[in-house]
């Protein structure tokens, strides 16, 4: 009984001491006030003490602009820390946090990372963003299952070797030559290496649980490696050196698989790749397509930039909604009209005449015909769904097939031999209209386009520019190269920022005075004298006055006081003479 009672009592004696204790400890000190009012928020009080910071068991703080972590060393007790997107250099205070499981340090300016190596209980760390170069101190952390290290500037990564729990290992945008540290990391699911300067991938030969890779934007040329990984769904290899693709042949549960920017002539390995609904070949060295005839699941293709001719392999794939085909050689076109499903169709820079063959496509939102010798363009008239027709560098002298195309927002007929434009009157849904190196002269049908915001029409024959008066949303107009002389059409015109009336007939330059948003402004080989309407434009940043007729005042008084309020400009006019 006396045991019972004397326990009881020193019980008693130590709950009074330990709250006598955390009545008078001193608050936690904090140099960041926004570090102790994120602290402050998660605990529910005001000048936390040591004894209350025992009870932070998570603590997010992102983008708080916190600059020092002196505080946190009174955490124990932390699991889960979140202090990405701040501009924390920093991070010894965390060095003692020891029951740390996730922690977030992503877009700071942590060079160091020596604060870590002992939170052996770190499951997830993220380090994205920052400026560091050695990860060293990282190698004891066996049980991080996530590690984010991309876009620093690391170049070994020996370290990682023995983090055999790893299923997610982010390493892009650094200096990595070396992989060779991953080969042991058979857990990885989900590894990524691109954007460094590898070249040999041999080192992932064996990490057969991958479901994606993505290689591009190294210096590889061999990709035998990747032949086992037959677990793989998604692979990118593009913008790479590589010449022989036999090793993508048995890797039959792709359904993306991306490869352009390298240095391709034959595609059999892809043949039986018949999961695929994705698959990307631009800019290689290709002429014969037929291993893609089977491919019937392939919902967008990629081919431009090759050597293509003959395009009858694609007759089956009929699922297809997007086919890029530019910079080929294509002149026949006749078995795209099968092709129902499209809704973006790329066929410019090829040498297609005949376009009858899309007449049928009324699915299509997006046709590029740029580039061809494409004189008639009646088959696009009844593709109503279209919203972006290009059309330029052709032969087309007349565009009535547009009319009734009012789903358009962006038409580009620039390059060609039109003179009439009238048909574009009723496509009032246009934002960007391109009908430059034409041979216009009537731009009246633009009048009722209020909701462009550019416009184009430079090198043509146009003298009348009233009709610009109402499209009030422009922020790029273009009229250079033509014959304007009156330009009072655009005063009102105060969205513009930039603005091209360069090689003109222009005097009078005074109604741009109200145009202060203006920071391009191209006026160049005109016949202007008085500059002092451009005295109340503050936001420029190029002014061409070359080739005019500068008057004394415009040296002596208007363009040192467009320079003063413009400091930054860059301002080019002849010296005076």
């Amino acid at each position: 009984m006396f045991i019972r009672r004397k326990n009881t009592s020193l019980v008693i004696i130590l709950v009074t001491v330990i709250s006598c204790t955390a009545e008078g400890a001193e608050p936690v000190y904090f140099v960041d006030p926004n570090l102790k009012v994120c602290v402050e928020e998660q605990l529910g009080i005001t000048d936390p003490t040591p004894t209350d910071m025992f009870r932070l068991n998570e603590l997010y703080c992102s983008n708080q602009g916190i600059t020092d972590l002196t505080g946190l060393e009174n955490a124990p007790y932390l699991r889960s820390l979140d202090l990405s997107d701040n501009e924390i250099s920093d991070i010894s205070p965390l060095s003692n946090l020891r029951f740390l499981q996730t922690l977030y340090l992503g877009q700071n300016l942590i060079v160091d990372v020596s604060a870590l190596s002992g939170l052996a209980n770190l499951r997830i760390l993220q380090l994205y963003n920052n400026q560091v170069s050695d990860v060293s101190p990282l190698a004891e952390l066996r049980n991080l299952t996530e590690l984010w290290l991309y876009n620093n500037q690391i170049a070994d990564i020996y370290a990682v070797a023995g983090l055999t729990k790893l299923t997610q290992l982010y390493l892009y945008g650094n200096q990595i030559t070396d992989i060779s540290a991953v080969a042991g990391l058979t857990n990885l699911t989900d590894l990524r290496p691109y954007n460094n300067q590898i070249t040999d991938i041999s080192a992932v030969s064996g990490l057969t649980n991958l479901t994606s890779l993505p290689l591009y934007n190294n210096q590889i040329h061999d990709i035998t490696a990747v032949s086992g990984l037959t677990n793989l769904t998604s692979l990118s290899l593009y913008n790479n050196q590589i010449t022989d693709i036999s090793a993508v042949s048995g890797l039959t549960d792709l359904t993306s698989l991306s490869l352009y920017n390298n240095q391709i002539h034959d595609i059999t390995a892809v043949s039986g790749l018949t999961n695929l609904t994705s698959l990307s070949l631009y800019n290689n060295q290709i002429t014969d397509i037929s291993a893609v005839s089977g491919l019937t699941n392939l919902t967008s293709l990629s081919l431009g930039g090759n050597q293509i001719g003959d395009i009858s392999a694609l007759a089956a794939l009929t699922n297809l909604n997007g086919l890029w085909l530019y910079y080929n050689q294509i002149a026949d076109i006749s078995l795209l009209s099968g092709l129902t499903n499209l809704t973006s169709l790329s066929l410019g820079g090829n040498q297609i005449i005949d376009i009858s063959p899309v007449s049928g496509l009324t699915n299509l939102t997006s046709l590029s015909l740029g580039g061809n010798q494409i004189i008639d363009i009646s088959p696009v008239s009844g593709l109503t769904n279209v919203k972006a027709l290009y059309l330029y560098n052709n032969q087309i002298s007349d565009i009535s097939a547009v009319a009734g195309l009012t789903a358009l927002t962006d038409l580009r007929v620039h390059d060609n031999q039109l003179g009439d434009i009238s048909t574009v009157s009723g496509l009032t849904n246009l934002t960007s209209l391109s009908l430059y190196n034409n041979q216009i002269t009537d731009i009246s049908a633009v009048s009722g386009l209020t909701n462009l915001t550019d416009l184009l029409l430079y090198n043509n024959l146009i003298t009348d520019i009233s009709a610009v008066a109402g499209l009030t949303k422009l922020t790029l107009l273009n009229l250079a190269g033509n014959r304007i002389g009156e330009i009072s059409a655009v005063s009102g015109l105060t969205n513009l920022v930039e603005l091209w009336l360069g090689m003109n007939y222009i005097f009078d330059i005074s109604a741009l005075s109200g145009l202060s948003g203006v920071e391009k402004l191209y006026l160049q080989d005109n016949f202007i004298s008085d500059v002092s309407g451009l005295t109340k434009l503050t936001n420029l940043i190029l002014l061409d006055l070359q080739g005019n007729y500068l008057d004394a005042s415009a040296y002596g008084e208007h363009l040192p006081l467009i320079k003063q309020i413009n400091p930054e400009a860059e301002i080019l006019y002849d010296p005076a003479l």
